[in-house]
């Protein structure tokens, strides 16, 4: 089932990166200050989130696309996009529940974004539901269970344990089998051997950073 995308207003992959992945969704989310970047990019998006204060009122409002109005000012534009897809908003008229959101333009600028993209990762991953961070450099997954992915060979693969996991790898340079990792530079830069990566968390959950 294809991902639905989001759009937060921070530092974007390059454009044609950007126009490869939103290709391969089934439905474009932005955050209200990522919305004109997304037009920029001639993108169609199929809502926009937040209160508007990060719109330019010059911007124009494409046809189909859905304004949502969140005015909550707890929860950043970001977090609002998320909720809109995992917290169970009807949306079946636009695009089928997905498997899958992959976040863009929420890492690989300011660290306090990127922290807060991780963090509202960690909130909102649940069984049946992958959220992946992508910049131009890199994808970011938080793993609980086993992820299997296509990697190319001699590629980075960093592995970061929320507080301690047990984990075995496939396809990897420097295995794990059924080993624990625990907080520290262990699981740094570790290289695909192979194509066909895997690896599991049996215990615990960690980050998978995956340069691209």
């Amino acid at each position: 089932m294809p991902p639905i995308i989001i759009l937060a207003n921070g530092e974007m992959p390059p454009p044609q990166f950007l126009k490869k992945l939103c290709r391969k969704a089934s439905a474009v989310v932005c955050a209200d200050g990522a919305y004109a970047k997304a037009v920029q990019q001639g993108l169609f998006a199929r809502w926009i989130v937040g209160d508007m204060d990060s719109l330019p009122p010059e911007t124009p409002i494409g046809r189909g696309t859905v304004v949502v109005y969140d005015a909550d000012q707890d929860c950043s534009d970001l977090e609002k996009c998320i909720k809109l897809i995992a917290g169970g908003r009807p949306m079946a008229k636009y695009a089928p529940p997905p498997q899958e959101l992959w976040l863009l333009g929420a890492a690989g600028g300011r660290v306090d974004h990127t922290l807060a993209a991780l963090s509202l990762t960690e909130k909102y991953s649940r069984p049946g539901l992958k959220i992946v961070i992508w910049d131009g450099a890199s994808r970011i997954e938080l793993i609980s269970g086993k992820s299997v992915f296509v990697a190319k060979r001699g590629a980075l693969i960093s592995l970061f344990p929320l507080g301690k996991a047990l984990v075995s790898t496939h396809g990897l340079k420097f295995p794990l089998k059924k080993e624990w990792l625990a907080a520290g530079s262990r699981g740094v830069s570790n290289r695909a051997v192979s194509r066909r990566v895997s690896v599991e968390a049996h215990r615990g959950r960690l980050w998978l950073v995956q340069a691209l």
